[in-house]
């Protein structure tokens, strides 16, 4: 077990949409291609 819970996980991904300036997953995952995060499949 990794102990993880549902509130620590959301609370990471909120602070990680703030960082990236984001409101969503999608969104957040394109700025992260963007800025050179993830890599771009173009």
């Amino acid at each position: 077990a990794l102990g993880l819970t549902t509130h620590g996980v959301r609370y990471h991904i909120r602070n990680i949409f703030g960082k990236l300036r984001v409101r969503n997953r999608r969104d957040a995952i394109r700025r992260a291609r963007v800025i050179g995060l993830l890599p771009s499949y173009e």
